[in-house]
């Protein structure tokens, strides 16, 4: 077994503002009972600093497939043993987790063009895109039994962002790139730089890999309920990232973001993003849902706080080797 890092994805700053996703609504109500539902608006500032163990992930030797599926509203990327039970055998531990928690999907939530497509803020600012691993834990025979047990779900995510190079060369408002520049400027100060500088960044017109592959394959998945095979190494690598990386998060109690919004989700959020094509993006927005068009916008609405702590912990995930 080897320990990675994981990581999680999520797609360009954008402006201080919400609107809700057209056709959304009808599909993911914006306000089901409960009090610790998500996705919030983290900020920093209010952050309680936690000092907890070490986050890795377990990822045994792999030489299956992954499927990447058209669901109707989303890109999921999940694993195919299906002859043992807990099918992933990508474990992850430490952090704010009590036991093992194992690998079930990871999807992606995206905007329309001009839209705040990610599910998580910071300090009032969203992004075009956010990627969900979800995981559950196993205390649980399989992800369903896991939906009705205390914290029983895990789910990481990260944000992506374009490089200025990318957003100068694809946007032709010059009133848009002023306002990103100067969004991203702010949300740099205001966060303690824990978002990327893409300007200094030897990553920063580039795209992250399994993202760029999976924007490709999409071209084949554009029906709902269609699918495609992957390579389980590449479909994976992006959860070397944090191995070779000292990464900070943020945690806290929260619910799934569609149905069945189960209340038992402890949501991991790294505010330090990847970088990501505009033209991939735009890929995803081109998928068709289940009668309803084009799969344009599929995020939900920040919801209340209600008083819920947000810790921040900084940590380093380790390899086996170290």
């Amino acid at each position: 077994m080897v320990a990675v890092g994981f990581i999680f994805l999520v797609f360009v700053v954008s402006v201080r503002c919400e609107r809700a996703s057209p056709g959304w609504p009808e599909e993911l109500p914006y306000f089901p009972k409960g009090r610790r539902q998500s996705p919030i608006n983290i900020v920093p500032e209010e952050a309680v600093p936690r000092q907890l163990p070490p986050l890795t992930i377990q990822v045994a030797d792999l030489d299956e497939k992954v499927d990447l599926k058209n669901d109707g509203h989303t890109l999921t990327v999940t694993l195919r043993n299906e002859n043992k039970v807990h099918p992933a055998e990508i474990n992850l531990r430490g952090g704010p987790l009590s036991g093992i928690y194992t690998f079930n999907n990871y999807h992606l939530h995206w905007g329309d063009v001009g839209e705040l497509g990610s599910e998580h803020a910071i300090d009032g600012v969203k992004f075009q895109g956010e990627m969900h691993g979800v995981f559950y834990s196993l205390q649980c025979d399989n992800m369903a039994s896991a939906l009705k047990y205390p914290d029983g779900i895990a789910v990481l995510s990260m944000f992506l962002e374009l490089s200025p190079r990318n957003i100068e060369e694809h946007n032709t408002s010059e009133e848009m790139s002023t306002a990103v520049y100067a969004t991203r400027t702010n949300l740099e100060q205001e966060t303690n730089n824990y978002l990327v500088n893409a300007d200094n960044s030897q990553e920063a017109n580039c795209s992250c890999e399994p993202i760029a592959t999976i924007s490709k394959l999409a071209k084949q998945v554009k029906e709902p309920g269609s699918s495609v095979q992957m390579n389980s190494s590449l479909a994976l690598e992006w959860m070397q990232h944090l191995q070779r990386n000292e990464e900070m998060y943020f945690t806290y109690p929260g619910s799934l973001t569609t149905k069945p919004f189960s209340e038992n989700v402890i949501f991991i959020v790294f505010p330090k993003p990847l970088p990501v094509r505009r033209e991939e993006m735009d890929e995803f927005r081109t998928l068709q849902s289940h009668g309803h068009g084009p799969i344009r916008s599929n995020w939900r609405r920040l919801q209340a706080k209600n008083k819920r702590p947000v810790a921040v912990v900084g940590s380093k995930i380790p390899s086996s080797n170290e």
